[in-house]
């Protein structure tokens, strides 16, 4: 079993034992690893109805079940997240003609899973979702 078959069976468990907060994050997370537009378009279709029906949590479980064999059904590759993505070596900043110099570093990013943070600033009334790479 890859380890996209477990997050889904995972997200299925959740979603039938109730856990619908962490069943349905866990739902967002699967759609958006498909990189599928029409499946992305089917859970913010869903996130809207459930924003209008916060009651109906049965109906909201059947439905993300509907868009979870969905997302059962695509094929996500599996990444050697033991590889690089990118790596530098010996990166060096200077400040100025003859004043000093920061390094030099060597760094290796590696790809991950993904978690979410919300990020608001000053100039906006909303948070935004912003996916960055976490193990």
């Amino acid at each position: 079993m890859t380890k996209f078959e477990e997050r889904i069976e995972e997200v299925s468990q959740f979603l039938k034992n109730n856990d619908i907060v962490l069943g349905y994050r866990k739902l967002i997370d699967c759609v958006t690893d498909t990189q599928n537009l029409d499946i992305y378009r089917d859970i913010i279709a869903l996130t809207d109805w459930k924003e209008k029906n916060p009651n109906q949590e049965e109906v909201l479980i059947e439905k993300s079940l509907k868009i979870l064999e969905t997302v059962s059904q695509e094929m996500v590759p599996e990444y050697d997240i033991s590889k690089p993505i990118i790596s530098a070596e010996n990166i060096k900043k200077n400040y100025g003609h003859n004043r000093f110099e920061l390094g030099p570093i060597s760094l290796k990013i590696k790809k991950v899973t993904y978690m979410v943070w919300l990020v608001k600033t000053e100039t906006e009334k909303q948070p935004y979702s912003v996916c960055w790479p976490t193990n």
